[in-house]
C-alpha cells in the first residue's frame, strides 16, 4: 500500500510506501522545501529538495553554478562527503519532464541525484543507488495546480497540537 504526499503550496505530489512517513522542513540545507523519510532498507532513502531558481537556469547549469564542488566540504578522491570529480551525468525523464541525473558517491557509497528545472524552482530527488525504489517513487511524481490559500482561515488546536487551513466559505 502506498500513500500520497501532496504539497499544494509548491504544486506537486508523489506517492511513497505506506510504512514510510514523509517529513517536511522549510529553509533547511539552503532549500525552500525539504521532504525526507521515504526510507527503504535502513540506509536507502529518498529525499526531495526544492531550491529557488530565479534565473530559470537549466538543471545542468544550475547544478554547475550552485552545487558542483560547493555543496559539501569534500576531499576529492579520499572518500569524504560528495566527490565532484567522479560525477557522471545523463539526461533522464520524470514522466514527461526532462531532468538531469548525477551519479556520484557519498562517503564512498553510490548516490543518485536527479534535478528537474521547472518555472523558477529546481526539484532535486536524491537517493541511494537502489534504482528500483527511487524509480518507483519518481514514477509517481507529478505537478498539480497550486491552490491559492491566501484568503483561507487557520484552525489551531492548542490542546492536541495541530492546525490546518480551510476556505472561508
Amino acid at each position: 500500500t502506498w500513500h500520497t504526499y501532496r504539497n499544494e503550496e509548491y504544486g506537486f505530489e508523489v506517492r511513497h510506501p505506506a510504512d514510510r512517513d514523509a517529513t517536511t522542513s522549510k529553509r533547511i540545507y539552503r532549500t525552500d522545501l525539504y521532504v525526507t523519510g521515504f526510507d527503504f532498507l535502513g540506509n536507502d532513502f529518498v529525499e526531495i529538495s526544492l531550491f529557488t531558481n530565479a534565473a530559470k537556469l537549466s538543471s545542468r547549469d544550475w547544478y554547475e553554478q550552485y552545487l558542483r564542488g560547493k555543496e559539501y566540504s569534500s576531499n576529492p578522491g579520499t572518500g569524504g562527503a560528495y566527490d565532484p570529480n567522479i560525477d557522471h551525468f545523463s539526461n533522464v525523464q520524470i514522466g514527461p519532464y526532462a531532468a538531469l541525473e548525477v551519479k556520484t558517491e557519498w562517503y564512498g557509497f553510490p548516490k543518485r541525484r536527479i534535478f528537474l528545472s521547472r518555472d523558477n524552482m529546481i526539484y532535486r530527488f536524491e537517493g541511494s543507488d537502489y534504482p528500483v525504489q527511487l524509480d518507483q517513487i519518481l514514477s509517481t511524481f507529478r505537478f498539480i495546480d497550486k491552490a491559492d490559500t491566501s484568503d483561507w482561515h487557520t484552525y489551531r488546536n492548542e490542546e492536541y497540537g495541530f492546525e490546518f487551513r480551510y476556505p472561508f466559505n
